[in-house]
């Protein structure tokens, strides 16, 4: 035991030091390419005003409108065209 008492000092010194500090990838290394896309693109950017747009329009159309477009006609026709 008496051996180990010179390396008492080094051994405290060691375990009281600050770890070493590690070095953060940037936040655009990390993410994906699609992800990076998404943010910065301005193709993306255009697809989703786009994509609003045309859901604003459709829901500024009266309803009536969207049940005629959206469903396709039943079989034999309209149920009205038979009487």
């Amino acid at each position: 035991m008496t051996r180990l008492l010179p390396l008492l000092p080094l051994l405290l010194a060691a375990c009281g030091a600050p770890p070493a500090p590690v070095a953060t990838p940037s936040p655009e290394a990390v993410l994906p390419d699609d992800v990076r896309w998404v943010g910065t693109s301005a193709e993306y950017r255009a697809i989703v005003l786009q994509t609003y747009r045309a859901a604003t329009d459709a829901v500024r159309r009266p309803i009536s409108t969207w049940i005629t477009a959206t469903l396709p006609p039943p079989p034999g026709g309209h149920p009205a065209a038979g009487r």
